[in-house]
């Protein structure tokens, strides 16, 4: 939700500032559904949330991606039911969650060669042969990252077997082609999402209460955005 405003943003604004106000509503949407108890609740990728995949607790789950590998390694290692899961489309435009970063260290050395490898991993055949048909389930999240690559028959067509046949060669360009924008990660993103992650987990489990979790959040991301050691 913190980028599918058309922004391209989460935290920021277009001056690299701190900018919250402006996720307010997201925020009190995330609170309002925890009041709904339909929440799942465990933490992500932790113990319980693992559990739940081989006890078929969850009715829906968010479904980046690399996600795929995990969901059919717990159900298929650890005795879940099969045949249950499907994709589907999210609503709304796409999100973002992560990513691959590619950069040059200053202070290698061959940067030249280092910088020219860079390229040629990115040109869009090669992005296309690091994605092939048979391994876009359980290959640990990669996706093409050029536009132009996802009309090529080896990605369009693309459908998963264990998934109900879901044909992600359509969903998942559909949904990285809804940005309105390009995202753009501010100072210290990963700080402050880690903060709201545990802001609303503690309202879940009742340590912190709704009423005082946004008056929480701020005071903590704006201690992590100003945090020289971040």
């Amino acid at each position: 939700m913190l980028t599918q405003d058309g922004l391209g943003r989460a935290f920021h604004a277009e001056d690299g500032s701190l900018d919250l106000d402006r996720i307010r509503p997201h925020f009190q949407r995330a609170l309002d559904t925890l009041k709904t108890g339909k929440s799942d609740g465990p933490d992500l990728c932790s113990e319980e949330w693992e559990e739940g995949f081989t006890t078929d607790s969850f009715a829906a789950v968010l479904c980046p991606r690399w996600l795929l590998r995990q969901i059919r390694e717990h159900v298929l290692d650890h005795g879940g039911s099969e045949g249950l899961w499907d994709i589907a489309e999210i609503p709304g435009p796409g999100g973002n969650w992560g990513g691959s970063f590619w950069a040059i260290p200053d202070q290698g050395t061959e940067n030249d060669q280092r910088a020219a490898w860079t390229f040629i991993t990115r040109a869009i055949q090669e992005d296309i042969q690091l994605s092939p048909a048979e391994s876009l389930p359980w290959d640990g999240g990669y996706y093409p990252s050029r536009v132009m690559a996802y009309n090529d028959p080896s990605i369009a067509d693309t459908v998963m077997e264990y998934f109900s046949d879901a044909p992600v060669g359509i969903i998942f360009p559909e949904a990285a082609l809804g940005y309105a924008a390009p995202i753009a990660y501010g100072l210290r993103h990963r700080q402050i999402v880690d903060t709201l992650d545990q802001i609303l987990i503690d309202v879940h489990r009742g340590v912190l209460s709704s009423e005082n979790a946004w008056a929480a959040f701020s005071a903590q991301a704006e201690e992590a955005f100003h945090d020289p050691a971040a």
